[in-house]
């Protein structure tokens, strides 16, 4: 039975990119990763999936329904992939925000 999501001598990477729309935080872990089944659920209010019921994490199903709805109002986007045995990756998306544009009609981020 998993004690936590990453083992003690795992791997926990953090990758930053963007393009021309946003920016993408990817937080990645070699853990025990998550069922397919569970995935559409994790960001539900309460779940905490067959991973959160085994372990003694004492999981509430909080942590990722909070990240999720501070997102959205945020106008950002939350999203998993993730591998039974494989690991994780959290991916936050960050879009450019345009709020005016300048003098030549050209948007200013």
């Amino acid at each position: 039975m998993p004690t936590a999501y990453t083992a003690d001598n795992g791997h926990i990477t953090v990758k930053l990119s963007h393009d021309q729309h946003g920016v993408n935080l990817k937080i990645s872990d070699d853990g025990i990763g998550i069922p397919e089944e569970d995935q559409a659920r994790i960001f539900a209010k309460g779940f905490t999936g067959s991973n959160g019921r085994q372990s003694n994490s004492n999981a509430t199903g909080l942590g990722l329904y909070l990240a999720q709805q501070l997102s959205i109002k945020l106008g950002h986007q939350l999203s998993v992939a993730s591998v039974v045995g494989q690991g994780t990756t959290m991916t936050l998306y960050f879009p450019f925000l345009s709020y005016y544009n300048d003098k030549f009609g050209q948007q200013v981020r």
